[in-house]
């Protein structure tokens, strides 16, 4: 999992604030400007998440204050639940509830407390809804019959028609070769045709038949409009934290993560070798984070505003093949545009951010987070840079290729910060 940590303190009634020079492309050097604050007004809390968002100065290190782990899971009615566990050992985290965005996203909260601090988790996830059609998942027959394929079914299958673990059991008289049972939770009957059928469970519960052919069919003839539950095994999940005082004293600190449950088996998938992939594949999805606008006076910080955004994600990942250019195989790019405020339901025009181009390193589904792996930001008209790094995810394509990809990214400009998130699918047909 990717995962950007961030740290500020607030030392007493003040706010020690560390921001780049104000020249073009950061130039000028670093200078501190102190703040007077009376309680966590928004201006104050502004400067606050500024500081924590902002890169560190050279010879700072940040010390190691989350990692955050999440697990996420669709409820019975649909909804998305996210538990989560920190290390170091963090606050118990509330679970706040989920925000269906669209078909595929849905946004989820979680709130902590400790001692005189509140820590906020927020994160997005692509998770399915496990209730889905049974037929959309097994293929019925013109009888309304599922062949069983112990090999796959196994876990599926609930009959005590069937042999226990450790036994076998052979199905010859006709009051033998029919029974009733459920298959994946659904009633219905088993039957094999023709006999004799032999069916052994092993010590783990895994079935083998030989013989006839096992089917099954469901009791309600609507067998197109059954409900099952399947849960999703394969998403993403990304977002961002952030800690605050409940008053002037205290510390802010701000992180980014992101995820997914099935990483991508890369073998030598990424080399110009004969398991290499080919082409290009693309990819688009969400991305979301915090950012922080900065006022100055007369040169002089004067306040500030923090910031909810949510984004567009597009990458496009170039691998291998003749209709690529050799000294641009095997890396992935991208951009994040369409910025919204959250609280404030606007765009936010102007503003971009561009992933530039990152190699894909051989064996790894893991790319980016080192120096040379900037982003260009343009907010408003001036310009600014950072870093971005991510992972692909999901084995389930048939061309091979990775099914998604995840990953965080930040920007800095002399009057702004920002830090996210991001997740995107691969947008090409599967055939």
């Amino acid at each position: 999992m990717t995962k950007r940590r961030y740290y500020f303190p607030i030392l007493a009634a003040v706010i020690g604030l560390i921001t780049t020079g104000c020249g073009g492309g950061g130039g000028g050097g670093d200078h501190t400007i102190t703040v007077t604050v009376s309680g966590p007004s928004a201006n104050e809390r502004a400067l606050g998440i500024a500081t924590a968002i902002a890169p560190l100065a050279e010879g700072e290190t940040a010390p190691l204050l989350r990692q955050i782990t999440p697990v996420v899971e669709r409820t019975a009615t649909g909804g998305v639940s996210v538990t989560v566990t920190a290390a170091p050992v963090g606050p118990v985290y509330e679970f706040q509830g989920s925000t269906p965005l669209d078909d595929v996203w849905s946004r989820a909260g979680l709130r902590g407390s400790e001692t005189g601090l509140t820590e906020h988790i927020t994160l997005y996830t692509n998770i399915e809804n496990p209730r889905t059609l049974f037929g959309s998942v097994y293929t019925l027959d013109a009888d309304n019959a599922l062949i069983v394929d112990f090999a796959t079914h196994s876990m599926r299958v609930q009959s005590s028609g069937f042999p226990l673990p450790n036994f076998d059991r052979e199905y010859v008289n006709a009051e033998d070769l029919s029974f009733e049972g459920t298959f994946h939770g659904v009633a219905g009957t088993y039957e094999c045709m023709p006999s004799p059928c032999m069916v052994s469970t092993a010590a783990d519960g895994l079935m083998s038949s030989t013989g006839g052919t096992w089917t099954f069919t469901p009791d309600s003839d609507r067998a197109d409009e059954i409900m099952i539950d399947l849960p999703d095994t394969d998403h993403l999940y990304f977002g961002w934290w952030l800690k605050e005082p409940d008053d002037a004293e205290g510390s802010y600190a701000f992180g980014t993560f992101s995820g997914g449950t099935v990483p991508f088996a890369v073998g030598n998938k990424f080399t110009s070798g004969a398991d290499g992939l080919i082409g290009t594949a693309s990819y688009r999805g969400r991305a979301a984070g915090q950012y922080v606008t900065k006022d100055f006076s007369g040169g002089v910080l004067s306040g500030g505003r923090a910031g909810v955004f949510t984004a567009t994600a597009s990458l496009t990942a170039n691998f291998g093949g003749n209709d690529i250019a050799l000294n641009d195989q095997f890396n992935i790019r991208g951009s994040v545009t369409e910025f919204r405020d959250v609280e404030r339901d606007s765009s936010l025009d102007g503003w971009r951010v561009t992933l530039n181009k990152v190699d894909l390193a051989s064996g790894s589904a893991s790319f980016g987070g080192t120096a040379g792996d900037t982003t260009t930001a343009t907010l408003g008209g001036v310009t600014g840079t950072g870093t971005w790094e991510g992972a692909f995810f999901g084995n389930a394509r048939a061309d091979g290729k990775p099914g998604s990809v995840a990953g965080v990214f930040d920007a800095h400009l002399p009057a702004a910060h920002i830090a996210g998130g991001f997740g995107a699918i691969n947008t090409a047909a599967d055939e």
